[in-house]
């Protein structure tokens, strides 16, 4: 009983110098544990008893005193040491088939994988076990499903035939491209709608938006040239149709009148129809057409993700104008450049590999 009480009793002198580091890793040091410590000192410093030190800091008088004899014997760099470690969870001897289940499995949820291990280890654990030990020691965390193109198509034969694209068609017109020697654009429809797109913001509360009446469309069809972001674009219609790429043709050869064009795009019936093959070939303008679901090798599909992302979610259109002003000031600010940084990141000459994304 002596003992015990000597040593919750127990005050070494402090520096000055350790009060001055304690003061300041108090406030600033990483670790929520060591701040405790040092705030600690900063208050022993000051004469604080050891009963009021422990009610300020949240722990008892005895633990006061164990980091007093530990700073003693070890001085402030050993107070700031943490050693402890804890036990090695029983999950560590089943990592192994703990990850060949989710894999296997593709579980939604922390609850489904915490269902999974019990059922195939036998070990019950809590959420939030589970959560960090699929984390932090498998590697695992929660993804998006990334959606594949292909319909009824085998995956390794649209992989095939897209290899084959790639190689004998899309990276011989990217290198003419990028010498200078012709100009390569890639072409598409895009039709967003009036309504609610999702988004995420910074804030202290949660955020609700009003979701704007009607159907609106506005429909746009473009052609862009991912060396220098040039976007060239056709829209107002009720519709897109072979008249509409067959003016995004004329306008595209209007504004290079010199150049080689080749033109890369979908199998659309408006685009692929013999109209449409006629009048590019009076205009001297090379379509190129993609193999069958392959939009992942059409590089302005990835504009248009950026346009929602940018003009049309997160905000609220009160009316038609103000939905269609959003998308056209954001074709206007391509045009001048704003987004050609920002562009540059998102779309370049990296295209999907089907084989390695298979759920």
């Amino acid at each position: 009983m002596w003992l015990l009480s000597y040593k919750m009793m127990y005050s070494p002198q402090i520096s000055k110098a350790d009060f001055k580091r304690a003061k300041y890793e108090k406030d600033f040091n990483k670790s929520v544990k060591i701040r405790r410590r040092m705030e600690m000192i900063y208050l022993k410093y000051k004469n604080y008893l050891h009963e009021t030190i422990a009610d300020i800091i949240g722990v008892t008088p005895k633990t006061i005193s164990t980091w007093l004899c530990i700073y003693e014997s070890r001085g402030l760099d050993g107070l700031a040491q943490l050693k402890y470690k804890g036990q090695p969870s029983i999950l560590h001897d089943f990592k192994k088939t703990i990850k060949e289940v989710i894999e296997q499995e593709s579980p939604r949820s922390i609850e489904a994988i915490q269902f999974l291990v019990k059922e195939h280890t036998g070990v019950s654990r809590s959420l939030t076990q589970i959560r960090y030990f699929v984390t932090k020691h498998l590697g695992i965390r929660r993804r998006k499903i990334q959606p594949l193109p292909g319909g009824n198509i085998d995956l390794e034969e649209l992989a095939s035939k897209q290899e084959y694209y790639l190689k004998n068609t899309l990276k011989p017109l990217i290198h003419k491209s990028l010498s200078g020697k012709e100009k390569l654009f890639f072409c598409d429809a895009v039709h967003p709608v009036q309504g609610f797109y999702n988004s995420y913001v910074y804030s202290e509360k949660s955020k609700s938006m009003r979701t704007s009446s009607g159907r609106n469309r506005f429909n746009l069809l473009s052609a862009l040239d991912v060396t220098n972001m040039d976007l060239i674009s056709i829209y107002g219609g009720t519709y897109v149709n072979s008249d509409t790429t067959v003016e995004l043709l004329e306008l595209l050869r209007k504004n290079y009148p010199e150049d080689t064009i080749n033109l890369v795009l979908d199998n659309a019936r408006y685009q692929r129809c013999q109209y449409v093959q006629e009048q590019a070939e009076l205009l001297k303008i090379n379509l190129f057409f993609l193999p069958t679901y392959s939009p992942n090798l059409n590089l302005i599909e990835r504009l248009w993700k950026f346009l929602k992302k940018t003009a049309l979610a997160g905000k609220y259109f009160a009316t038609k104008e103000s939905f269609q002003n959003s998308i056209l000031d954001f074709l206007t600010d391509i045009e001048n450049g704003k987004y050609t940084a920002k562009l540059k990141t998102l779309i370049n000459y990296n295209f999907q590999d089907l084989t390695k994304l298979a759920v």
